[in-house]
């Protein structure tokens, strides 16, 4: 393995590290669980939240946020990767 391959699968990796990241908290945020780790106290230090309703729906409009998010970097950014290495074997 040469170093320009072992460049190129390092900056693979860091095209793939925000889907994975961005997917994975979308997720977690979007089904809130109230004693896991979520925005509350981002919620109550910086808006002033007072009731737990409210951080539901912080938390969960933060993941459904990131998850978009993460779906369009996915389809942008992931899926030619994907289909280079799927058109690629198939030759």
């Amino acid at each position: 393995m040469s170093v320009g391959e072992i460049i190129s699968i390092g900056i693979m990796c860091l095209k793939l590290a925000p889907a994975f990241l961005l997917l994975g908290i979308g997720l977690r945020y979007l089904f809130y669980d109230a004693d896991a780790w979520n925005l509350d106290k981002s919620y109550e230090k910086y808006f002033h939240g007072r009731r737990r309703k409210k951080y539901r729906q912080f938390t969960q409009r933060v993941g459904l946020v990131l998850l978009i998010v993460g779906l369009i970097y996915t389809w942008l950014v992931v899926w030619p990767i994907l289909e280079g290495f799927i058109l690629e074997d198939s030759k």
